[in-house]
């Protein structure tokens, strides 16, 4: 959460932000929000745009054997998703949490085992 409050500082985090508010709004005001900005988008805008702010500073997680960051999409999405479940509490956010990086991790190991050439996080996170 450190790193998404420093990203908010970015050129590229205000981009995904207004692009978010912009293109991938919500109906109403019971989407989720965009972290530290207020405002509510769709989950996919809001998964999109918290996910770039985190990876626009790059001080976030890394897995050595993936070569890459799960957290920059799993925190993210698994905010975005749990906003809609009224019900949802910690303990579901931390489940969503380890099933995250379980299937972030397992995807990056399995390409980069298929794969000589270099692949980021993005080609293997879009599978949470």
């Amino acid at each position: 959460m450190g790193v998404a409050a420093a990203g908010t500082s970015t050129p590229l985090s205000r981009v995904a932000r207004d692009h978010a508010a912009k293109h991938l709004a919500c109906a109403g005001d019971d989407g989720p929000q965009l972290l530290f900005d207020g405002r509510r988008v769709s989950a996919p805008g809001a998964a999109f745009a918290n996910a770039a702010t985190i990876d626009s500073v790059d001080g976030h997680d890394g897995h050595r054997l993936t070569k890459g960051h799960a957290g920059a999409a799993v925190l993210p999405a698994a905010l975005a998703f749990l906003s809609g479940e009224p019900k949802a509490g910690t303990s579901d956010l931390l489940t969503a949490m380890v099933v995250g990086y379980e299937i972030a991790t397992r995807a990056g190991l399995a390409l980069h085992a298929n794969t000589t050439d270099y692949h980021s996080s993005g080609a293997w996170n879009a599978l949470e």
